[in-house]
């Protein structure tokens, strides 16, 4: 019987960071297409565990690009990027009314999440948070899934798994979960469905 599902949080709450070569472009008058690339990598990753804040991030990415430009408007763009996905949230409500455990297991850093719950006010409808700056590590690490299920309390098998990226997928079908390839607010309900969980 399932008793929880957890969610990622970019690309199934809320927008994920794909496509802000767009609002780059804007800012920095570079064809989107040669900016593929040049905000990630190891930096990026530094910032997404928690080991720089994003001043210093931007700043570091400005200067290895050598970018013309203040970090505040790339800080207000990738903000400007993010949109709540309201036919997600929907379903997490009818999930929380219907008495279910909620837990987000996400990768994200502490400045985009606060602007986010600050704006959306989403985690309130969650029992359980884990993000990666505050771990250090994040998917697919197994041990991030394994911190989700120690703190939720509850058996693996028990638990439903959703993320839009199917190799983030894997580590929870590992430890005994099931899990759903998040495509569309719909298709997920239809497979929740198939769990005889009902969205109404």
């Amino acid at each position: 019987m399932i008793k929880a599902i957890l969610f990622d949080l970019a690309g199934v709450i809320i927008t994920n960071t794909r496509g802000f070569e767009k609002e780059l472009e804007s800012i920095l008058k570079i064809d989107k297409e040669k900016l593929i690339g040049t905000w990630k990598g190891q930096t990026f990753y530094d910032f997404l565990f928690g080991k720089i804040t994003e001043d210093e991030y931007w700043n570091i990415i400005v200067n290895k690009n050598n970018w013309n430009v203040e970090i505040q408007p790339l800080k207000d763009a990738i903000r400007k990027h993010f949109k709540l996905n309201e036919e997600t949230m929907s379903i997490i409500k009818s999930l929380k009314n219907q008495g279910f455990k909620l837990g987000i297991l996400s990768g994200h850093t502490k400045e985009w999440i606060k602007y986010l719950n600050d704006t959306y006010d989403f985690e309130k409808y969650f029992d359980v948070i884990i993000y990666s700056y505050q771990k250090g590590y994040s998917k697919p690490s197994k041990k991030i899934y394994e911190d989700i299920i120690n703190e939720i309390n509850i058996e693996p098998k028990q638990c439903i798994y959703t993320d839009d990226k199917e190799e983030f997928l894997t580590p929870a079908k590992e430890i005994g979960m099931y899990t759903i390839l998040f495509q569309t607010p719909e298709q997920f309900k239809k497979e929740l469905a198939s769990f005889s969980i009902n969205i109404n």
